[in-house]
């Protein structure tokens, strides 16, 4: 937003609409509650549990 803003302050009004999306995109995370780029950043592979030991596994590696 901050970009948009300043870009559209030195001249170049149509860099607004950026600001505009950008905080219409965070008011309606706000309001419904769902963001979009918080599911995204779930679905990286280092955001994923680590799988846990089970007991075939723990066998396996002490035979």
């Amino acid at each position: 937003m901050l970009a948009g803003t300043a870009l559209a302050s030195l001249g170049y009004p149509i860099w607004i609409f950026l600001a505009m999306f950008v905080g219409a995109g965070l008011t309606f995370a706000g309001l419904a509650n769902v963001c979009g780029l918080a599911h995204l950043l779930a679905k990286l592979p280092w955001n994923r549990p680590k799988p846990q030991p089970t007991r075939f596994n723990v066998e396996a590696r002490q035979s």
